[in-house]
Order: C-alpha cells, then sequence, then structure tokens
C-alpha cells in the first residue's frame, strides 16, 4: 500500500450501514483475542520495550464509543457514522489493526456522490481470524517504519489526510 504522508496525518473510519450488537460484539471480540497475542510477545526482544505500551482494546472502545456519538441518545437517521483519528493519538494501535483486517479501505466503486478522496476511509470488518503470527507480523511491519533516530511512523504504512481534509471529508460523508 502506498501511503499518503501530510503533515497533521489523519485517518478516516467508518461504521458500516448495518452496524449492530452482534457486529460489535464480535468486532470487539476479535480486538480482545489480537490483544491477547500482542500481550503474550512482551517477552518477544524485538518487542520488550514497546508490548505492553500497545493498547489495541482502549484504541477500538475509543473508537466504536466516538463513532456511535449522535446529538441524542439514538442513531439519527445516518446510514453511516464517520470519524477522523488523529495518528498521534493510537497510530500504532490503529495502524496494526488495520494490518489485521479491523479496518479496510472503501472501495471506490460504492462512492459516487462524494470526492475522489473519499477512497481514503476505512470501513470497520470483523476479521476471519486473528492469529498470534499475524498479531506478530502486524507489529513488525509498523515497526518496521521506525527509521535511524526516529519513532515508529504508522502513517507510512496508512492512507492518511491532513487534519482539515479528514474533518470535510468526514461531513461530506
Amino acid at each position: 500500500m502506498t501511503a499518503m504522508l501530510s503533515k497533521d496525518p489523519y485517518i478516516l473510519i467508518e461504521m458500516p450501514d448495518e452496524c449492530d450488537c452482534r457486529f460489535v460484539g464480535s468486532w470487539l471480540l476479535k480486538v480482545a483475542e489480537a490483544q491477547s497475542f500482542w500481550s503474550q510477545m512482551s517477552d518477544h526482544p524485538a518487542f520488550k520495550d514497546s508490548a505492553s505500551a500497545l493498547c489495541l482494546e482502549s484504541a477500538a472502545l475509543e473508537a466504536l464509543s466516538a463513532l456511535k456519538q449522535t446529538n441524542s441518545p439514538f442513531h439519527s437517521g445516518k446510514a453511516s457514522h464517520v470519524l477522523g483519528v488523529d495518528l498521534e493519538f493510537f497510530g500504532v494501535e490503529f495502524a496494526v489493526m488495520i494490518q489485521l483486517g479491523f479496518f479496510v479501505l472503501a472501495d471506490q466503486t460504492f462512492q459516487t456522490t462524494v470526492p475522489e478522496s473519499a477512497d481514503q476511509t476505512y470501513h470497520m470488518t470483523v476479521p476471519e481470524s486473528v492469529t498470534f503470527d499475524q498479531v506478530q507480523r502486524a507489529a513488525l511491519n509498523v515497526a518496521a517504519t521506525k527509521a535511524s533516530g526516529e519513532i515508529v511512523q504508522p502513517e507510512r504504512l496508512l492512507r492518511t489526510l491532513p487534519q482539515a481534509e479528514a474533518r470535510q471529508l468526514a461531513r461530506l460523508l
């Protein structure tokens, strides 16, 4: 995947049109499985310093909570909810979750009434499986974004937008 880097990188995530308790429950259970595998990696030398710091569950709960918010305690008539995520917060977690299939890039063919940049949106999905090897591979991919003397830069793996563009596109969607 070719990353689109920006100075203030954001990603857009979107809930599916038919988001129900079964979907959310399944999604959260898979996130919990991934978190469990991540915790098991803390003994691995490559992850010893960072394994305890990554919290997929917190990032997932924050995203889910923000996506479900509306002005009323009930859903509005909207078909979907879109959230701009600042990669400064939970950037590594979202990069790992995207690598694991918890979010996938939107299919351009379904985006007909919104700008071309709508293909930057990640849709929530429930991966078929989450394994220790998949979590380890995802973590290694994200860790590989760290160049000498730098911090990990997960935005190198993701389709990002500048904050202003992400906010504008979220409103349109």
